[in-house]
């Protein structure tokens, strides 16, 4: 089957973290374990270490966020010559042979630089909330119709996102692509990671037959990307460093739109309006440049952002 290595970051989950590595270790495959630990404040590190002595773990001395936690293991990965690398949220539990279905689909399906499991709530008893908007008709082919209407299902399904909680990467996809993008400090690095795995030509998918079990909230809150300034940055970033879309067009539309708000806060003589828009003008203006330069960075084949 090849090498492969599980990959945790760990942030105060010591609630679910000792079923989380179990569930790896009662996979039928041998698979390596380590965890990065972005600076817990509660015993995630002692329940780590006084159940599973075998693991490696890494504890940073600031939380460095997912993306950038992910890349230290990513790295590791790279230089013991691991095949196949699998990340896999604290919060989240497979089943003992989730990552053998995905590792043989992968073999079967080259042209996927990343493949997930269908993600379930915690319990198992209902698909993850999130999850299901990811495979409609719209997004993902004839997944649901196949399971609704019991046709032979597909290997593999392929989609434009699914979230980082659960993916199988191939050892190629992180030559291809390389790490995640630091420009994203906590949400958006998936969305980034996925544009750039459809920019160079590889797909992603899901495979049907494989679960994961999230163990998070499935209440779903409609957010408004203007409701603050570091909603708006996570957002705008994920829309603007896309490689897939125009840069100058998308940045071109979010000023306007962050004008347009400006001049009605002013004619109407709103204090508060004009000074926020005017805050949010001036920080767009800000992070232009770098958004620029990940994205320059990112239509270049390599294992970006792993090198030293």
């Amino acid at each position: 089957m090849g090498n492969i290595i599980t990959i945790i970051v760990t942030h105060n989950g010591s609630r679910w973290i000792y079923n989380c590595i179990n569930s790896i270790l009662n996979s039928n495959l041998k698979i390596d374990i380590i965890c990065i630990d972005n600076f817990s404040t509660d015993d995630t590190v002692d329940v780590i270490k006084s159940n599973f002595s075998d693991i490696i773990i890494i504890e940073n001395n600031e939380n460095l966020g997912f993306g950038q936690a992910n890349n230290i293991g990513l790295r590791y990965a790279i230089k013991n010559y691991y095949d196949y690398i699998f990340l896999l949220n604290q919060d989240a539990y497979v089943e003992n042979d989730t990552i053998y279905k995905l590792v043989q689909a992968s073999k079967n399906n080259l042209e996927f630089g990343i493949l997930s499991p269908i993600h379930l709530n915690g319990e198992g008893n209902r698909l993850d909330l999130n999850f299901s908007n990811y495979i409609s008709e719209y997004k993902c082919g004839s997944f649901i119709s196949d399971f609704i209407l019991a046709k032979l299902r597909k290997e593999v399904y392929d989609l434009p996102f699914v979230n980082a909680a659960a993916w199988l990467l191939p050892l190629n996809t992180i030559k291809t692509i390389g790490g995640f993008d630091p420009l994203f400090f906590h949400y958006g690095e998936d969305d980034n990671y996925c544009q750039r795995v459809l920019y160079h030509g590889l797909k992603i998918g899901i495979v049907p037959d494989t679960y994961v079990f999230h163990d998070r909230s499935q209440l779903v809150k409609k957010i408004d990307r203007y409701e603050n300034l570091v909603v708006f940055e996570k957002s705008f970033k994920v829309k603007c460093a896309n490689v897939n879309e125009s840069f100058q067009k998308n940045i071109s539309w979010e000023i306007k739109e962050i004008k347009k708000k400006f001049f009605i806060s002013f004619l109407s003589f709103n204090i508060f309006g004009f000074l926020k828009w005017f805050k949010f003008y001036s920080h767009v203006k800000s992070i232009i440049p770098h958004t620029e330069k990940s994205r320059k960075i990112n239509e270049k084949i390599g294992s970006n952002y792993l090198n030293g």
